[in-house]
């Protein structure tokens, strides 16, 4: 198995429904994999892409700092594998322990750990494609595209966290307090 570092591109919104994709650029032949992921798995990627950390850790930190105090920290993750559009990863530590992983799971814990991403050729060979550079929003054309950019929103959220407090969800009546419609 052949073994080939790329880079971490980012979480982008693809086709109309938005679905999130992780991409990672195979600079060599610059093409790309594109990895589709849940919601959940690409919120917390797109906050730490933003220096975002959050309060508590993630079980994805815990890994990380599990593996650090066991004394055999992540050393990289690799794509080992990919068979009809599912890939399959692991996390590797410096002692050569492989843990079998999510595609996601392991790009997480490549960011907190700070650790390359490698790939097997043969899944770059089987997987990887051309993007034209219209797949690419540059950040002056978002707003022309009519598209609101994720740190706007982020940020409407953080003023809306700001702006309340937990008696705004005490009710005290068991939901009693909640208007009813007329039959």
């Amino acid at each position: 198995m052949s073994l080939i570092e790329v880079e971490y591109m980012g979480v982008q919104l693809f086709g109309p429904e938005g679905d999130p994709v992780i991409l990672l650029h195979w600079q060599e032949k610059d093409k790309y994999l594109a990895l589709w992921i849940g919601a959940g798995e690409a919120s917390e990627l797109v906050l730490r892409d933003r220096g975002l950390v959050p309060d508590r850790p993630s079980a994805h930190d815990v890994m990380v700092d599990i593996l650090e105090q066991k004394s055999d920290p992540v050393d990289h993750i690799e794509l080992v594998s990919y068979h009809m559009g599912v890939f399959v990863a692991a996390i590797v530590t410096e002692s050569q322990l492989s843990i079998d992983a999510r595609p996601s799971d392991a790009l997480n814990v490549a960011q907190i750990a700070d650790v390359p991403i490698l790939v097997d050729e043969a899944v770059l060979d089987a997987a990887a494609i051309v993007l034209p550079d219209s797949f690419f929003v540059d950040e002056g054309e978002e707003e022309d595209a009519g598209l609101v950019r994720e740190d706007e929103r982020v940020d409407e959220f953080r003023k809306f966290l700001e702006s309340i407090d937990a008696e705004d969800f005490e009710s005290g009546s068991g939901g009693d307090d909640i208007p009813k419609e007329n039959p």
